[in-house]
């Protein structure tokens, strides 16, 4: 039915949103690492170990592209709230796919209950319908044979 295929693709937007949301929030954490990261960068001294390799030779400390440019800085923040932006609108878009897909599914459930009502008010109708028929065959067969 048509209520079946609603909800079946209601089922199969909320997943694949839901995956399209696991992957924002992927990006967000890996953005998130990056920058921590590159916090490290501003605190590397020539002679001292990285924190994070242990080398002792840091070729870009002073001088590292990340560093030499704040619109990077803004880049980055940006892109950063323009993804959290985007995991926001996917938790409302799935909000609500759920709430169509709820109100699909009490839709087919009423449909479904007065279709088994009606069902079920036929059944004393048919037999009325052919007692009524038999009637009408035993009176004509009365009538001709009375001929």
């Amino acid at each position: 039915t048509v209520l079946d295929d609603l909800i079946t693709t209601h089922r199969a937007d909320i997943q694949s949103t839901k995956l399209r949301k696991q992957d924002k929030q992927t990006h967000l954490h890996l953005l998130q690492k990056v920058a921590k990261l590159e916090d490290y960068i501003v605190e590397l001294k020539d002679g001292t170990p990285c924190p994070l390799c242990g080398a002792h030779e840091h070729p870009y400390a002073e001088h590292h592209p990340l560093l030499d440019s704040q619109s990077n800085d803004k880049q980055a923040l940006s892109l950063t709230q323009h993804t959290q932006q985007q995991l926001s609108e996917l938790e409302i878009l799935i909000e609500h796919l759920e709430q169509t897909l709820s109100k699909h599914h009490i839709d087919h459930a009423t449909k479904n209950e007065a279709l088994n009502h009606q069902q079920q008010q036929l059944v004393p109708l048919q037999k009325q319908c052919e007692m009524l028929s038999n009637d009408i065959q035993d009176s004509l067969l009365l009538l001709f044979d009375a001929n």
